[in-house]
């Protein structure tokens, strides 16, 4: 109900508040511990913005025809692929 009413007024703030709120949730529902303690601060308090990288140029927002992906290098991974879009990343600078 809270998004509703946001949206009537500006659908931009309530689609990355949203956006926002989602990237907060995955973290704490999925995150290790660290990763809560080193983000979740952070992203509570707007220090931090989230954002979320879907869109790229060769299918659009479709998440099943993706080309970018993240290689486990066992200590880290590396993430390759490129995004045209994405929502609550700012302009670059």
């Amino acid at each position: 109900m809270i998004f509703e009413a946001l949206s009537s007024g500006d659908v931009g703030v309530s689609a990355f508040l949203s956006i926002h709120n989602m990237v907060a949730w995955m973290i704490d529902s999925h995150g290790s511990q660290d990763l809560k303690d080193e983000f979740l601060p952070q992203l509570l308090s707007c220090e931090r913005l989230g954002s979320y990288c879907l869109t790229e140029a060769d299918s659009g927002s479709d998440a099943q025809a993706m080309k970018s992906f993240a290689e486990d290098k066992g200590d880290h991974f590396v993430l390759n692929g490129s995004k045209v879009f994405i929502s609550g990343a700012g302009t670059p600078g």
